[in-house]
């Protein structure tokens, strides 16, 4: 079987999502180690997502700081 470095490919490493608000509430600590604000998600929840932190079920940030956000029903 190859390996990416068999097949000359470049392999990002595994970084698990952090999750930064559950139902309804920011997690301060996991926002603090991901080296973001709140005032940061605030503002990307409205202008991704044009939702506030309220409607919020789930929302994850990963290393590339992509947020996942579920909402809910």
């Amino acid at each position: 079987m190859d390996t990416p470095g068999d097949l000359q490919l470049t392999v990002q490493p595994f970084d698990l999502p952090r999750t930064i608000i559950k139902e309804r509430k920011l997690l301060k600590e996991e926002l603090l180690a991901a080296g973001k604000r709140e005032g940061w998600v605030k503002a990307e929840l409205n202008a991704q997502f044009q939702n506030e932190l309220k409607d919020v079920l789930l929302a994850t940030i990963d290393g590339k700081d992509k947020l996942k956000v579920f909402y809910y029903c």
